[in-house]
């Protein structure tokens, strides 16, 4: 959700989001966002999370990725206008969106993460 956040005020902020009602737009990209983070800076995590973890939460995009890239092919459409080769000079400009949001997938998710394991709680559940 904070990649979403990022990703909306970096590339979307001034886009007609078609049919998408204005209230639900506030919620999901700036309300939601915000919420997700203060949850994870006043619940943070029992345990102490590493690389793994945070690698693990790139799965879901990567296969997002693709599945949005063959289903646009195939339909000629996009849901973001970064990922359409049309609008940002073919495959190589979608190359270049798409590992920029990664990176932010990645450096949020460190940053996140890190901050996580500073404020962690200890785990207080009894342990064999």
């Amino acid at each position: 959700m904070t990649v979403v956040g990022i990703v909306f005020a970096i590339l979307l902020r001034d886009t007609d989001l078609g049919s998408l009602l204005p209230w639900v737009n506030v919620v999901l990209h700036y309300v939601m966002p915000c919420v997700v983070v203060l949850d994870w800076l006043l619940q943070p995590p029992r345990m102490k999370l590493g690389t793994r973890q945070l690698l693990s939460c790139q799965i879901f995009p990567a296969f997002y990725l693709a599945y949005v890239l063959i289903r646009g092919s195939m339909t000629g459409w996009y849901p973001y206008p970064f990922l359409d080769p049309g609008n940002v000079g073919g495959y190589g400009g979608v190359a270049v969106y798409a590992m920029g949001i990664a990176a932010t997938f990645l450096i949020s998710g460190w940053g996140l993460l890190t901050l996580g394991n500073k404020l962690r709680r200890p785990d207080t559940s009894s342990r064999p």
